[in-house]
């Protein structure tokens, strides 16, 4: 439900090709999300962000990783704890 197929035209592949940190600033606003589309797309590193048909995350993704975060706050908790 969070994840979007696009495919991105020719102007736009050549805008972002190697550029996963470009297309997450003009989509998002923040550049450091590029992990989370690289990972969506089974790529490892920005030499591997060559394709056309991507996923990307919807907008609804920040509300799902809050409520996520939320839920889970005890247990992250114990777990950082037993990590010390």
């Amino acid at each position: 439900d969070h994840i979007l197929s696009v495919t991105l035209s020719d102007k736009e592949f050549a805008k972002y090709k190697y550029r996963p940190k470009s297309l997450c600033f003009d989509v998002y606003g923040n550049a450091e999300l590029s992990f989370l589309v690289l990972r969506l797309n089974n790529m490892s590193s920005a030499l591997d962000f060559t394709k056309r048909n991507l996923y990307l995350p919807k907008l609804t993704i920040f509300d799902f990783i809050s409520e996520v975060l939320i839920l889970e706050e005890d247990r992250i908790t114990k777990n950082n704890e037993s990590i010390k």
